[in-house]
């Protein structure tokens, strides 16, 4: 199963021929592919969490393979949602997904990186982040403890007690051929780019390798 954001749809990165997920779903609405569902700009976290328990509770077994989640992202931030899933927001997706999915991919820019003050700052410059912020010291240094790509993706780990997979560099993501063609192998997502993490159902990091850009691998087996 994949959850993709709107946004990569409309700029032609949403992956287009994934294999349905088991179990029985609904017709596919306009946008959707079979095996994607498109998560709308203004969905919760908690409505989220929700979409994807109700399709566990559809599935023999109620477990889930794997869950794809493609959406813009920042250290240790997922736009997938409004607001965006921080670490404090990820109480919602543990409550109701924990012990039932084997392995989270996470395709977003730099989610497992570690952000710093001067990102804090462009934030700030760009009107994506309150400038009170850079006014409070103690304010500015809980922004940045926030964007630790490191902690979010272990504690999403240790929460749903599964395998989470992600890169720290930018994902150059758009479809093989050009933006919006549906090229991707059957059954395929492209590869990260740059340095890729896996954390543990522990929490802690199990596994890491570097890649360049535009490869294409990442089975998604029975997602």
């Amino acid at each position: 199963m994949a959850l993709v954001s709107r946004h990569q749809v409309r700029e032609g990165r949403a992956p287009l021929q994934f294999d349905p997920a088991p179990g029985p779903r609904a017709a596919p609405r306009p946008g959707e592919h079979p095996g994607m569902v498109v998560v709308p700009p203004d969905a919760s976290v908690e409505a989220v969490a929700a979409l994807v328990r109700q399709r566990l509770d559809a599935l023999p077994g109620r477990r889930l393979a794997t869950l794809v989640i493609w959406c813009h992202g920042e250290p240790g931030l997922l736009r997938l949602c409004d607001p965006p899933v921080t670490i404090d927001r990820l109480g919602p997706w543990v409550r109701a997904w924990a012990g039932r999915i084997d392995e989270v991919i996470l395709i977003a820019c730099r989610v497992a990186a570690i952000g710093t003050a001067r990102e804090v700052k462009d934030g700030i410059n760009a009107g994506d982040i309150d400038p009170a912020v850079a006014r409070s010291p103690q304010a500015m240094r809980a922004m940045v403890a926030q964007m630790d790509g490191n902690q979010f993706c272990s504690r999403l780990a240790s929460g749903l007690r599964c395998r989470v997979t992600a890169a720290t560099a930018t994902q150059w993501n758009f479809t093989m051929g050009g933006i919006g063609l549906p090229s991707y192998p059957r059954n395929h997502i492209p590869d990260f780019e740059g340095e890729v993490f896996t954390w543990g159902p522990t929490g802690a990091i199990v596994g890491r390798r570097s890649l360049p850009s535009g490869r294409m691998n990442g089975d998604l087996h029975n997602s």
